[in-house]
């Protein structure tokens, strides 16, 4: 009972749901739990045949019943049964012949079925832009039969241009419309009345951006022509204005070979010319930045022996600018290092760029706990590049018992050595001794 959301109906309240035994050949009747209903109530009576009873199942109020009637008006079939549970979908199939019109999935919803439509292979379909292009109604509704005839209506306030008769053949209506000119007749002089559209095309190597533009309406004795330009042509595009901080305010349309001078958008300055020039619907557009923008030059990168890290092998020495406060990471040439890889990423700060530097490989760094166990000291840097002198100072009071000199040796130091003065004339005392 609590599978088929059914109970017992005549009974007491806390009995409903009790197991009993019912007799052979014995009729038992049932109820709906609440919130549940089934199509046809009189199958809630069922009887005991031979020990087995077979329990009527409820469903979720809002269940749905597959119309015969609908199915059969709209070329669908359904074989899986006639009641459907609310809020579930259900796929149909097209009878033989037929091909579906829209989506075949139908949804149960409080009761109702949104049922799809099959049409013939041969059917059409009236179209309403077509009929608002034409200036036509039709009102005896949107299906028409292969080889039909419909018969339009002008709308309010127009007059028949042409015959009204349009005809059903292999999906396709000819519509009740202005047709195009033959060759002969394409540059001839014709009249178009007040509302109504005449459709022009570009002469052989001129297009054009928008081809509904070639589409004009007769305004009160007035046609505004569309404009063909020579094949090329380019469009100027806002995202790419937008990305490069310039601005064009003389239209959108410039025609092949044809130059266009940008301007910077506010509070920008050029990079490079301002100049654009159209080839072949491309446009090479020019770039402003920033005042505090800062330009990563390959001279800077050159000289300290740095390039980007994140380009292809042709662009990596390349200039650019970047943002105030945008970063930039480099890497070292090959054969280079730097003592800390972080210092490879470096800020922009109004328009200056502290650019790393990166060493021959072998370079050393000054090790403070070797400066102060030889009682010296250097000021002067903590990186010193491979093969390079390095003089250093005794500490105060100190003396040198050696020479002052160490040199950086593929990353090693030889530190010389400084002791105090008294240590130095024991030393020297015990010598002469």
């Amino acid at each position: 009972m609590l599978q088929n959301n059914i109970r017992r109906k005549y009974t007491i309240p806390e009995h409903k749901m009790k197991e009993t035994y019912s007799v052979h050949l014995h009729n038992e009747t049932f109820e709906c739990t609440p919130g549940y209903g089934i199509p046809d109530e009189k199958s809630l009576t069922v009887q005991c045949l031979e020990g087995v009873l077979k329990y009527p199942k409820c469903l979720k109020e809002g269940f749905c019943i597959i119309q015969q009637q609908e199915m059969v008006l709209n070329h669908i079939r359904y074989s899986k049964g006639t009641v459907i549970e609310h809020g579930q979908p259900v796929v149909f199939e097209c009878t033989e012949g037929m091909v579906p019109l829209n989506n075949l999935e139908g949804k149960c919803e409080k009761r109702y079925i949104h049922y799809p439509k099959c049409v013939s292979t041969s059917f059409c379909v009236i179209q309403q832009h077509e009929m608002a292009l034409n200036h036509i109604r039709y009102n005896k509704g949107t299906m028409i039969e292969n080889g039909q005839l419909v018969v339009f209506e002008c709308a309010e306030g127009m007059v028949p241009l042409n015959s009204l008769e349009g005809k059903c053949e292999r999906r396709h209506i000819n519509y009740p419309k202005r047709k195009y000119a033959r060759p002969k007749d394409k540059m001839k002089e014709i009249y178009s009345v007040n509302l109504d559209n005449v459709t022009f095309e570009c002469t052989p190597g001129y297009g054009i951006p928008d081809e509904k533009s070639l589409m004009v309406q007769c305004l009160e004795g007035v046609l505004k022509y569309p404009k063909c330009l020579k094949e090329g042509f380019c469009v100027i595009q806002q995202q790419e204005m937008a990305l490069n901080h310039i601005r064009y305010s003389k239209g959108t349309v410039i025609e092949n070979g044809q130059l266009v001078v940008f301007e910077c958008a506010e509070g920008m300055v050029p990079l490079n010319s301002l100049e654009g020039k159209c080839e072949r619907r491309h446009i090479n557009y020019p770039k402003c930045i920033s005042t505090s923008s800062c330009i990563v030059r390959s001279t800077e990168m050159l000289q300290n022996n740095i390039r980007w890290k994140y380009a292809s092998p042709e662009d990596n020495m390349k200039e650019i600018y970047i943002v105030n406060l945008d970063n930039v990471t480099f890497e070292c040439t090959p054969g280079y290092g730097i003592p800390d890889q972080k210092s490879l990423m470096v800020q922009c700060l109004d328009g200056a760029l502290k650019y790393p530097k990166c060493l021959k490989e072998g370079f050393c760094l000054i090790q403070q706990d070797e400066m102060a166990l030889n009682h010296i000291r250097y000021s002067k840097g903590t990186v010193i590049e491979n093969g390079q002198p390095v003089v250093f100072e005794c500490a105060e009071g100190m003396v040198p018992l050696n020479n002052l000199e160490g040199k950086c040796e593929k990353r090693h130091i030889h530190y010389p050595k400084c002791v105090s003065t008294s240590k130095f004339i024991f030393e020297v005392q015990r010598c002469e001794g």
